[in-house]
């Protein structure tokens, strides 16, 4: 039987055929450091890209309105955003340095004991590799958890598959935390990024990534979110996923806008099935 992939239909107009190019570095203000894996795009747009290690990046600009605005935006930096038209006539060199400041925060200590917390796993424990969700590069999917207690976020449990096609040789992925505003991801609340990186061996089956030496504690909704970050090789990558459970949201583009996940239908009169994907938090309290 072959695996039901869902997919996402978007509508696409004819793009003019001149397009502007942007190259350029991101660091850190005071350090100079070069800062990689900045997410840069053109907010609520399909338009982003994300810095190479080196702080090193480019992107073609291919249409654009005089109201949009370019976004670069790094966990544990403040973000800066720039008029396109402002931005496009600054770099008109091709050469651009982007600053970004580093965010100063207290962390104040988390001791963590199995003698004073509970234990349990939250998130869509069921899925199957018959229903998968395609995850290409600056496409970030996740699902939403309702909470209405002080938690401890411990592990991370998903699910990946190469859909009976061919893995690449490995990836990378940013995990994310965000709040909830209107019933879909606002802000990402981590004080720092979260990187995890899968062989290929590791992209067809279960995984788990140890969450609790970042301290992240959360005391309301919120969404947890894989982002691809690249892959190396050639290849697919697919989160396995179930007809039911928490609701999935998915956006393309770094700096795109939040939907919700749904098999397509041809009727328009039909919402389609909602889709959810396999993500489990292990949570103290």
């Amino acid at each position: 039987m072959k695996n039901i992939v869902f997919g996402l239909i978007f509508i696409t107009s004819l793009f003019p055929l001149n397009a502007d190019e942007i190259k350029g570095v991101v660091v850190e203000k005071n350090s100079k450091n070069h800062i990689g894996f900045v997410s840069i795009g053109i907010i609520n747009t399909l338009l982003g890209t994300y810095s190479a290690v080196d702080g090193t990046f480019e992107m073609e600009i291919i249409e654009y309105k005089n109201a949009d605005s370019l976004r670069f935006s790094c966990i544990g930096y403040h973000s800066v955003t720039f008029s396109v038209a402002d931005f496009l006539e600054r770099n008109n060199d091709n050469q651009d340095t982007i600053f970004l400041e580093r965010k100063v925060t207290e962390l104040q200590e988390v001791v963590v004991s199995n003698k004073h917390f509970k234990s349990k796993k939250i998130g869509n424990k069921i899925s199957t590799n018959k229903i998968v969700f395609g995850l290409k590069k600056d496409w970030e999917t996740g699902i939403i958890i309702e909470n209405d207690k002080q938690i401890f976020l411990n592990k991370v449990f998903f699910k990946v598959t190469d859909g009976g096609y061919t893995a690449p040789d490995s990836a990378i992925f940013r995990f994310n935390i965000y709040n909830i505003k209107d019933g879909l991801p606002n802000e990402n609340i981590l004080l720092q990024p979260i990187y995890i990186r899968l062989s290929g061996e590791q992209l067809n089956g279960k995984n788990e990534f140890d969450l609790g030496q970042y301290n992240i504690t959360v005391d309301g909704d919120f969404a947890a979110t894989f982002e691809l970050i690249d892959k190396y090789g050639k290849g697919v990558i697919y989160f396995a996923g179930w007809v039911n459970g928490k609701p999935n949201v998915w956006r393309q583009g770094v700096q795109g806008f939040w939907t919700t996940s749904r098999a397509d239908t041809k009727k328009a009169e039909k919402k389609g099935v909602k889709l959810h994907q396999s993500l489990v938090i292990e949570v103290l309290y």
